[in-house]
């Protein structure tokens, strides 16, 4: 079996227990499990509290079961609106666009929706690295 370097781009990922989180911690996990080099562009977890767990940090980078994890901040609403979740989503996506480098390139892009964020995290990097995505 060829070895893969995969991205994954996720607005939620472990430790949050809601959501996708646990669908893709586990997708990443099993990836990894099966010998592919793999690493997550996500955020500091914040669901479902809405409470970001940054502690003032702009960015944070982990390793955890073989995969590389790359945290940014972002903002998080304390209420929610239209505005809100607009100014929410276009955080998340700026502040993703630093997570996203990797070496080697990889050979896939995996990007989860919820939220819009991360698959327009994926489509870029896709166009940035020419690799698939989905």
């Amino acid at each position: 079996m060829e070895r893969l370097n995969v991205l994954v781009t996720s607005s939620y990922y472990w430790p949050e227990g809601a959501g996708t989180a646990p669908y893709m911690t586990g997708l990443a996990e099993y990836l990894s499990g099966r010998g592919h080099r793999v690493v997550v562009a996500t955020t500091f977890a914040h669901y479902p509290d809405w409470q970001s767990s940054a502690n003032g940090r702009p960015a944070f980078s982990e390793t955890r079961a073989g995969i590389l994890i790359r945290r940014r901040a972002h903002y998080v609403p304390q209420r929610q609106s239209a505005a809100h979740r607009a100014f929410y989503e276009a955080t998340l996506y700026a502040s993703g666009l630093t997570a996203l480098s990797m070496h080697p390139r990889p050979d896939v892009v995996i990007g989860t929706c919820p939220s819009l964020a991360g698959g327009a995290l994926a489509a870029t990097a896709s166009a940035l690295y020419r690799a698939p995505y989905g």
